[in-house]
């Protein structure tokens, strides 16, 4: 699954940038900012705003670590975490039920195929492929968002 950790270090006090960051996202998705998150102790969470909804879009979780007069965000950029555990359960499901489907069809169509189920064929593989795609499309349409919240926290340090 999508990770990506990156480290920056901004030219101000953690008190500093913890206040520069709350004041520039919204706690809920009601509001107007163009980010959504919050940050408790030094841990931030952020995501960035989209009229649409997109389960696998990109989050920031990051570590605020006091510099003395600067302060370094360990940030970590991946999907939400109670996304990955669905994903992977969506294709081990269509992998082992599609199999106990698929596999007897296909046995069925190389003994005997004017008895062979199509769908038995169809639907299993049907499912696995559309799994990718909707993988595919929805990390698509992500494709910017860890450049966003990059430059939303660097934004910071200005």
């Amino acid at each position: 699954m999508y990770k990506s950790e990156i480290e920056l270090v901004l030219p101000c006090s953690i008190e500093q940038a913890c206040r520069r960051l709350t004041s520039m996202m919204d706690k809920s998705i009601f509001g107007t900012r163009p980010v959504i998150g919050r940050i408790r102790g030094r841990r931030l969470t952020a995501r960035k705003r989209i009229r649409y909804i997109n389960s696998l879009q990109t989050y920031l979780s990051a570590e605020l670590i006091d510099l003395e007069n600067e302060t370094l965000i360990r940030c970590n950029f991946s999907m939400h975490p109670f996304v990955i555990p669905l994903v992977t359960v969506w294709f081990a499901g269509a992998a082992l039920f599609g199999g106990a489907i698929f596999i007897p069809s296909l046995i069925r169509l190389i003994y005997d195929p004017s008895r062979a189920p199509v769908s038995g064929l169809v639907v299993p593989v049907g499912l696995i492929l559309f799994g990718i795609a909707f993988l595919a499309y929805a990390r698509w349409l992500a494709r910017d968002e860890e450049a966003f919240l990059l430059d939303f926290v660097r934004a910071v340090g200005n």
